[in-house]
């Protein structure tokens, strides 16, 4: 079956040129997703990369995707099961397009934005390495785009110091069965939305 569906003048639905598969028209209303994409890494990935000014380490969140359609926006969100450092007492996440920064932090003087950063350890001494924390955020790229051109979006991790790795405490130790031992899994997904 082919054939197109409009509604009130405008292409909602057609059948992809009569190849029976449907995709979005040229009709379609803002504000609908027009597709999702997403990555999943569980993977215990590290990063030294200390240098703020730069788009991290890549640790497997990345998201290539070819816009539908003219002039999208793209919500982004990356969450990271939990996260830690092996010196210091941070690690951080910069959220990268095509290899440019978007969405993190102002950079103002020697203090280069990061998308989101998490503390090493819980705990009342911060000496704790069999715990982290995990942190998310998320983040409407308005840059635009253009149908068929594909963009990448990189969520890449940064150290304080040392090691910071994702899905594992620092310890890392496998003497027993408790949560804190578990691994998790961190992850990122971007929705091309119409505008």
């Amino acid at each position: 079956m082919s054939g197109i569906l409009k509604v009130g003048g405008s292409e909602l639905i057609n059948d992809n040129g009569g190849s029976g598969s449907l995709q979005w028209g040229s009709g379609v209303p803002a504000g609908s997703v027009l597709q999702v994409q997403s990555v999943v890494v569980t993977d215990r990935a590290s990063s030294t990369d200390q240098n703020t000014a730069g788009t991290g380490t890549d640790v497997g969140l990345n998201i290539t995707i070819t816009p539908k359609k003219s002039g999208s926006y793209f919500f982004i969100q990356c969450s990271i099961g939990i996260g830690t450092v092996t010196t210091g007492s941070t690690w951080g996440i910069i959220l990268s397009r095509d290899g440019t920064k978007i969405g993190n932090g102002v950079d103002e003087s020697n203090k280069n934005g990061v998308f989101f950063r998490g503390v090493n350890h819980s705990g009342s001494t911060g000496t704790d390495t069999n715990h982290g924390v995990g942190a998310s955020n998320h983040y409407v790229d308005k840059t635009g785009s253009t149908a068929g051109t594909s963009i990448t979006y990189k969520c890449g991790l940064v150290a304080q110091g040392g090691t910071a790795y994702i899905n594992r405490n620092e310890s890392n130790d496998d003497d027993n069965t408790f949560v804190y031992s578990s691994y998790t899994s961190s992850s990122v997904t971007v929705m091309e939305i119409a505008q």
